[in-house]
């Protein structure tokens, strides 16, 4: 019994021992699979969170509490060009710029106080070749058991390209601070200008017609002339530097007698300051030659402002101009041209001197005060120059003077060879010429004039009937409005050209009349065939004198005052009572046709502003300012003027207050109208 009981115990023991230890085996291999699976997917999260870290578009780094770095990730490399080993063990301040330390250490202490995350620290650092770029960071603090800091683990991106932008749109702000500035000077010195000439026309255009001493009358006439010319000048400016900057100023480089135009301009210059009591001279080099090629209007407008501001600015002492060609002989190459502007005036001040070319620029408000002007002479001038290839620059001290230098691409020629005179044809050469124009106001403007003249005239309202009329008649000039309805100007004139090459008969001068100086009307015209242009109201001079060049006949005088002195009525402009032979009753006729227009024309312009018709309300704008150019109401043609500038954008309300205005002016006028006839 003692043995089989041994017996089953031992075996009971092995069965258990055998049981036990299969059991073990199991576990064991499938904690050695576990394990392997664990080892498996750390390995593979610490290659992903690798991947992350060396592919990030960040920085990752860790920071001691003392502020020396410990780690970053190789996108430091990347982003700023430090080998990460190079980097490892340095305080971060190596890398600050000093003026952001303050700031950074300040953050790293609230983030401590805080114990979250701070983010939003924007600072500048240090790129291996030395140039700075921006970051932003984010840090976390990290605390042992017992809150003790042990690192700060932080982030960083670069927005160098974001503070770049938001430099750039700080500038583009307070240059647009700038403009604000400058056109709120530009509208004080303009009210200015305006204003001066102004007052005296006001004024002596009453007195004018209250004495009856000739002496008075010569005097006030005079002073009306020379504030008429004041004005002029001024509108004449504006207008450059608006056709300049949409690229309608076009040169014409003809040959210059380059000594015929300097003496004319020593003449006219040396009395302007012999008025001042200075000294006026004009030097040039031996070897000028005698003929260049250039657009004798914009060169001469380049000299005489120059000298114009130089005689200005100066109260004593001398102006002096110089002129030289620099390595130049006749031939295709181009020489430089330059001349300088030296005076013994006022000067300016250096931080002027790189502004003094803008438009409406003074040196301060004291100097518009005491010498006047708008701003825009040296404006007009640099764009000239600009345009003409060239270059100009200026040297000035303060109460010591200035010096202007221009330097031009010229081309020097030989003298022109003389042409033997053509013979023109009489004034009364019966010419044919047909006016394409749907305003009966301006129709009968031209139509007066022309015949008037002794020309024939032939008048169409519209393209359709203007190719028509050159079908049937042999018309020698049109005259051609650009917006005419149905069919336009520009598209007229292409089938008339068209006409002429499938008829091969001559070829028609056509001479366009618009109030637009918009440079791509301008050149759709000139592509179309469209000979020359004339802006509206075009004066009897203008028209006489483009229909003699184009047609070469002789031009007729422009009609003068009866020597009664009657004027005309006074409701049309002066250009236009002289443009109508100063008679009463042509006047009166033509009065009658262009308050009609005008009338019909407000109607329709108020009809498009009642149904907001944008593009309605500018053609009928655009109509009204050609028609009301022949009156000498400055409300009713300001208030024109301004509809078809802001028609475009203008808010409802304006447009209505305005029209209501408009409304007003040419009911003012129609009555006074009424009454002279009365």
């Amino acid at each position: 019994i003692s043995i089989v009981l041994a017996y089953i115990i031992v075996n009971l023991l092995g069965w258990i021992i055998s049981r036990s230890f299969y059991q073990y085996r199991r576990q064991s291999y499938f904690m050695g699979l576990e394990l392997a699976r664990l080892s498996q997917y750390f390995q593979d999260s610490e290659q992903r969170y690798r991947q992350l870290i060396d592919n990030s578009h960040g920085i990752i780094y860790t920071v001691d509490p003392d502020g020396t770095l410990t780690y970053v990730s190789p996108s430091w490399t990347r982003l700023l060009g430090h080998a990460t080993s190079d980097v490892a063990g340095r305080h971060f301040s190596s890398f600050v710029h000093v003026d952001d330390l303050p700031a950074c250490t300040i953050f790293l202490e609230e983030t401590i106080s805080s114990g979250e995350v701070a983010s939003g620290m924007v600072y500048r650092v240090f790129h291996a070749d030395g140039s700075l770029r921006w970051h932003r960071s984010n840090i976390l603090p990290c605390f042992d058991e017992n809150h003790i800091l042990r690192s700060f683990v932080g982030t960083a991106i670069d927005i160098t390209e974001i503070k770049q932008g938001e430099i750039e749109l700080a500038r583009a702000h307070a240059a647009s601070e700038r403009a604000n500035q400058a056109k709120s000077e530009f509208l004080a010195l303009i009210g200015h200008e305006i204003r001066t000439p102004m007052q005296a026309i006001v004024g002596f255009s009453t007195l004018i017609a209250q004495v009856s001493d000739p002496v008075k009358m010569q005097s006030y006439s005079s002073i009306l002339q020379q504030s008429a010319r004041s004005l002029l000048s001024l509108v004449d400016d504006i207008l450059d530097v608006s056709r300049i900057e949409q690229g309608g100023l076009l040169l014409e480089p003809v040959a210059v007698n380059v000594q015929e135009l300097l003496e004319e301009l020593n003449q006219l210059f040396r009395m302007l300051a012999a008025r001042k009591n200075i000294s006026f001279r004009m030097e040039q080099v031996d070897n000028f030659p005698l003929w260049i090629e250039a657009d004798p209007v914009r060169l001469r407008q380049i000299i005489s402002n120059l000298i114009t501001n130089a005689v200005k600015f100066t109260e004593s002492g001398e102006v002096v101009c110089t002129f030289a060609l620099q390595d130049c002989q006749p031939g295709p190459d181009r020489c430089l041209f330059s001349f300088t502007v030296r005076d013994t005036g006022i000067g300016i001040a250096p931080e002027r001197q790189t502004e003094i070319f803008e438009p409406f620029r003074q040196q301060d408000a004291s100097i518009t005060r005491k010498f006047g002007g708008s701003g825009l002479g040296l404006s007009i001038v640099h764009r000239l120059v600009e345009m003409m290839g060239g270059a100009i620059s200026l040297t000035s001290k303060v109460g010591f003077g200035t010096t202007f230098t221009v330097q031009l691409p010229l081309l020097a020629i030989e003298p022109p060879a003389v042409q033997p005179t053509k013979a023109l044809s009489p004034v009364l050469n019966d010419l044919l010429i047909l006016v394409v124009e749907d305003s009966e106001a301006n129709r009968a403007f031209l139509v007066e004039i022309l015949t008037a003249l002794g020309y024939r005239v032939k008048t169409a309202e519209d393209g359709f009937a203007a190719i028509e009329l050159f079908a049937l008649w042999p018309i020698d000039v049109i005259f051609m409005d650009l917006r005419l309805p149905g069919l336009d100007g520009i598209e007229t004139t292409r089938r008339i050209r068209a006409k002429e090459q499938a008829d091969i008969g001559k070829r028609v001068p056509i001479i366009a009349l618009s109030a637009d100086i918009d440079p791509h009307t301008h050149a759709d015209g000139l592509a179309a065939g469209i000979d020359t242009f004339l802006s509206k109201p075009a004066s009897v001079a203008r028209i006489l004198g483009t229909i003699a060049r184009l047609t070469g006949t002789l031009s007729p005088v422009a009609p003068t005052p009866a020597a009664d002195g009657e004027h005309g009525i006074d409701l049309l402009s002066t250009q236009t009572q002289r443009d109508l032979e100063y008679s009463a009753e042509r006047c009166r006729g033509f009065l009658d046709i262009l308050l009609c227009d005008v009338g019909r024309a407000v109607q329709q312009l108020q009809q498009a502003i009642t149904a907001d018709d944008r593009k309605a309300m500018a053609a009928h704008a655009h109509t009204l300012k050609g028609l009301c150019g022949h009156l000498s109401d400055a409300a009713l043609r300001d208030r024109t003027i301004w509809l078809h500038t802001n028609s475009p954008n203008a808010a409802p309300t304006e447009l209505q207050e305005a029209m209501r205005l408009l409304d007003a002016a040419y009911r003012r006028i129609k009555s006074l109208a009424e009454l002279q006839h009365g």
